[in-house]
């Protein structure tokens, strides 16, 4: 078994599932695409071997269909994608859309719509005005409660490749319409971060919304800040929403949170994440550890509450499991998280991504298997009308609580009318436009 925390040799993914494609049923190396996906998951899938033995790779007419085919009950998350735009968003936080994420909430008792959880300071979406909370009515007139599957699909092709869309969003009882824009913008990954002082008690604040590559400087920017304060040693984490990312960056953000400021040696080489493959490629195991070097590369942080929703997933997960033995005091607030103790380490071939899972993850004491998600010690609802880490905020509220006082807040979320229950899209395909960044 190999020892090591550094970069990986195999390049490491946790993420919930960015979706994609196979790029099309016409595409002319299909045939040789499916037969690569059967090896690989006959070799490399941490299920192999419940993969079903009547498959037959003709009677397949797309790459998804033989995946759904070959896949175990619990996996939610192995996808194909184009190669391009998997590295432009993993390598340089790029992605195509309005920018805004999304889900579904009650609207009347007759109706629903979808709801802006968060929209993107360099998105379309932003520069339109948009915001969090605003209610989606309508995209160039199709009301999205009232519109069949297709014309559901077809409104957002449209919005695609025409490049702009007429958006009816209500706010605060008000309804307005903007022209917004559909193109490539870069994501922000590090946002609201500050330190505030209750009592003798210095609370620092972060939100994370994705483990990828441009997170990284910004992580740093945030260790350079925070180690300007030597008695600052309780932390809140928001991770709410964050469907994960490259695991090594978990690790990274683990090395620096939990190693002592002071002791360079503090936790060298303790085990921190265990990543255990097949029983056929048990040579593949890892044990990452925690590293050192002649500089202060900790802040030793000692309590944590780390915010989650049911779309806090995967990498974000794995975050919470790696601190979890080492905290003198470690809760979190909110929702369970989405369940996903597993990862990918993608291959590439015929301009393809294949990100199957391929691995499980265990963290110091052998800890992992929360497929059913973490719950929250305080769990608490979103607040859509208050800004998130404010004093309406009901995670930031209950988060403050148990680091001054040891408890969950008494905080009852002001009543709004029609923010109920969320509840699922109008059919399961419709998911790829649910809760992914658009």
């Amino acid at each position: 078994m190999l020892t090591k925390f550094t970069m990986p040799l195999l390049w490491v993914l946790l993420v919930a599932g960015c979706g994609g494609g196979s790029g099309g049923n016409a595409n002319k190396n299909l045939p040789e695409i499916k037969k690569w996906i059967y090896d690989h998951y006959h070799a490399n899938y941490l299920w192999n071997s419940d993969i079903p033995d009547d498959i037959v790779i003709e009677d397949h007419s797309t790459a998804e269909s033989l995946m759904d085919a070959m896949a175990y009950w619990r996996d939610r998350w192995s996808y194909i994608d184009d190669a391009g735009d998997h590295s432009a968003y993993f390598d340089e936080g790029q992605t195509e859309g309005y920018g805004g994420r999304w889900r579904w909430y009650q609207y009347t008792q007759a109706r629903r719509y979808p709801r802006l959880l968060e929209v993107h300071s360099l998105s379309p979406a932003n520069a339109a005005g948009l915001q969090r909370g605003d209610w989606i009515i309508e995209i160039d007139g199709n009301d999205l409660w009232e519109v069949d599957e297709q014309t559901y699909y077809a409104t957002f092709d449209r919005w695609r490749e025409n490049g702009e869309a007429i958006v009816t969003y209500e706010r605060n009882g008000t309804r307005s319409r903007e022209r917004v824009g559909y193109r490539v913008f870069t994501l922000d990954t590090v946002k609201d971060e500050h330190i505030q002082t209750y009592g003798d008690k210095k609370i620092a604040y972060f939100r994370l919304t994705s483990f990828i590559e441009p997170s990284v400087d910004k992580i740093v920017d945030l260790y350079l800040s925070y180690n300007e304060h030597p008695d600052l040693d309780s932390i809140i984490i928001d991770l709410r929403h964050n469907g994960g990312g490259r695991t090594w960056i978990t690790a990274f953000l683990t090395n620096w949170l939990l190693k002592n400021r002071t002791d360079p040696l503090d936790l060298d080489a303790a085990p921190m994440i265990h990543y255990v493959h097949n029983e056929n490629k048990r040579d593949d195991d890892e044990t990452w550890t925690f590293y050192s070097n002649e500089e202060n590369v900790g802040l030793g942080f000692k309590n944590f509450v780390i915010l989650t929703t049911d779309g806090t997933c995967s990498a974000s997960e794995l975050l919470i499991s790696a601190i979890q033995p080492y905290a003198e005091q470690l809760y979190t607030v909110g929702d369970t998280t989405c369940g996903k103790p597993v990862g990918m380490e993608p291959v590439e071939q015929f301009d393809k991504i294949l990100s199957a899972v391929t691995f499980k993850t265990l963290n110091a004491l052998g800890e992992g298997e929360y497929f059913d998600g973490i719950p929250p010690d305080c769990p608490a609802e979103e607040n859509l009308d208050s800004p998130i880490a404010s004093d309406d905020d009901p995670l930031y509220a209950h988060a403050i609580s148990l680091l001054t006082e040891q408890r969950c807040a008494d905080f009852e979320p002001v009543q709004r009318a029609r923010q109920q229950q969320p509840v699922q899209a109008p059919s399961k395909d419709l998911q790829r436009w649910w809760r992914p960044d658009l």
